[in-house]
């Protein structure tokens, strides 16, 4: 990834303490002299480069977190929950439909309804 502007990089800070995953509405409101235009490119951008995690929330949203550590997600599709979960990556390596296929990287999201 190219290097951060000072926008960039104050979006990335902020997103780093905020702990877990947020919304570019949530960032937003952190740092509000940022335009909200701009806070859903870094976003993007962070995403693409591998930086952050983006996932899919129910009703159309997007939520990115930061996260040094590989893991996985389950999602409620009621309330938004997000919770981590760990897979053990031999595990998800030994899928049978992977053998053809060498990953660099997986993510898992198991999505559903809270108990």
């Amino acid at each position: 990834m190219n290097k951060l502007t000072s926008k960039g990089e104050l979006i990335l800070k902020t997103l780093q303490h905020m702990k877990g995953f947020c919304t570019a509405q949530e960032i937003h409101k952190k740092v509000p002299e940022i335009n909200l235009t701009t806070v859903y490119r870094n976003l993007e951008r962070f995403s693409d480069s591998g930086l952050v995690q983006k996932i899919s929330l129910p009703h159309q949203e997007f939520a990115y977190e930061f996260s040094e550590h590989k893991h996985h997600h389950t999602i409620c599709d009621s309330c938004s929950n997000i919770k981590h979960i760990t897979l053990p990556a031999k595990v998800l390596r030994e899928i049978p439909e992977l053998s053809h296929f060498d990953p660099d990287s997986i993510e898992v999201i198991i999505r559903g309804k809270c108990k």
